[in-house]
Order: C-alpha cells, then structure tokens, then sequence
C-alpha cells in the first residue's frame, strides 16, 4: 500500500494488489461481495441480508453498511441510465428502432 496526492490536493491510498488484480472496489467492498449483497437484498430485508453476508462471506457488514452500498449501486445505475437517455435523444444510442406493441401468440407460434 501506499499514498498517492490526487490533482486536488487530497491524499489517496493505492492497494498494490488490488491493482495487479484489477479489482474495482465499490468503497470498502469489493464487485464480488457487491453483487452478493444485492441478490441478497432483493430476497431479503437489510437486517437478514447484513447476518447472511457476515456468516456467510466472513464480511462484517451492519444493515445500514447494506443499505448504503445499494443506495450507490442505485446511483450508479441511475447515472448510467441518464447517460443511455442523453445518447439517445442525441440519435447516439446504438440498437434498434423500439416497436410500440409486440404481439406474442400463446401457442408459441
């Protein structure tokens, strides 16, 4: 580990490993344990989620610990779902032209 100055004068730590594993960290937690957290969470409320994660993964988290983490996981989908809207009314977005209403018949044809 060691400390870097970012450009606005504040001091950052630098993980070597996790460097060298390139692993993106969402604050104190890493993607892995994430991704864990929000499959939980949507099963179950913030408390039992917090217990699951702290005897399961050896990751001790509070329930607010677990809220937290998915309010940034929502804002970060929310930032990259207003990026997608301002591509698309750019005429950027890539994919195709969206239909109005698509019938599907119930006998698989």
């Amino acid at each position: 580990m060691y400390r870097i100055e970012t450009e606005d004068d504040q001091s950052s730590h630098v993980f070597l490993l996790d460097q060298a594993m390139q692993t993106d960290k969402n604050g104190l937690i890493s993607t892995n344990l994430a991704e864990k957290i929000a499959l939980t969470v949507t099963e179950s409320p913030y408390r039992t989620t917090a217990d699951i994660i702290s005897q399961t993964c050896g990751q001790s988290i509070s329930a607010q610990g677990v809220w937290n983490m998915v309010q940034r996981l929502g804002e970060r989908i929310d930032e990259e779902e207003c990026h997608a809207v301002k591509q698309m009314e750019a005429g950027q977005a890539a994919g195709r032209r969206a239909l109005w209403v698509l019938f599907e018949e119930m006998d698989g044809v």
